[in-house]
C-alpha cells in the first residue's frame, strides 16, 4: 500500500497512518459514513496528534458523480477545519485517467490549495504510460504508485522540515 511505501521512504522521521477508505468522497469524510476509519473529519482533526495531514480526494468523487463544485466546497471545508487546528495540509492532486474524466477535479484540488495557502502535490508531474502503468482501468500499478508516493514524500519532507 502507498502508506507503507511512504513510511519506508520517510524512515523514522515520521509515522504514517493510513485513515483512508477506498471509494470515499469528501462528503463521506465530512459525514463520517459507516466504515470511515476516523469517523467524522471534524472530530478526528480536533483529536488527532498529527502535525501533517495528507488529503487525497477527488477520484472517488468523480467516479461517484459528485458535482465538481460540491467537491471543491467539501474539500475546502476539510482544509479549513485542518488549518483551524494548526495542521500542515498537503492536498494531493487527482491522477490522470485515459479518458480525462478527473481533470476538473484535479483543477479543483489545485485551486483549493492555492486559495487556502496549502501545498498542492502535483501527481500529474509524475511520468505515466497508459495502459502499462495501470493495475486495472483506473488504479496505478505498483511502479507508478511508487513514483507517485515518492512525489508525496518529497512534499512532506519539504513542508515538515
Amino acid at each position: 500500500p502507498p502508506v507503507r511505501r511512504a513510511q519506508e521512504l520517510l524512515g523514522s522521521t515520521a509515522v504514517c497512518v493510513d485513515l483512508s477508505l477506498p471509494g470515499a468522497t469528501t462528503q463521506d469524510a465530512l459525514d463520517g459514513v459507516a466504515m470511515m476509519p476516523f469517523g467524522r473529519f471534524a472530530e478526528h482533526v480536533q483529536m488527532s496528534g498529527a502535525d501533517t495531514l495528507v488529503l487525497r480526494y477527488g477520484g472517488a468523487d468523480a467516479v461517484r458523480g459528485v458535482a465538481a463544485v460540491d467537491f471543491e466546497r467539501n474539500l475546502t471545508a476539510l482544509v479549513v477545519m485542518a488549518k483551524h487546528h494548526q495542521k500542515t495540509v498537503l492536498l494531493v492532486g487527482v491522477i490522470a485517467t485515459t479518458t480525462g474524466f478527473t481533470d476538473e477535479f484535479n483543477a479543483a484540488v489545485s485551486r483549493v490549495a492555492f486559495l487556502q495557502g496549502v501545498t498542492f502535490v502535483d501527481v500529474r508531474s509524475v511520468p505515466v504510460t497508459f495502459p502499462d502503468d495501470l493495475a486495472d482501468g483506473v488504479h496505478p500499478a505498483q511502479a507508478w504508485s511508487d513514483r507517485l508516493v515518492a512525489v508525496v514524500v518529497r512534499a512532506i519532507q519539504s513542508s515538515a522540515f
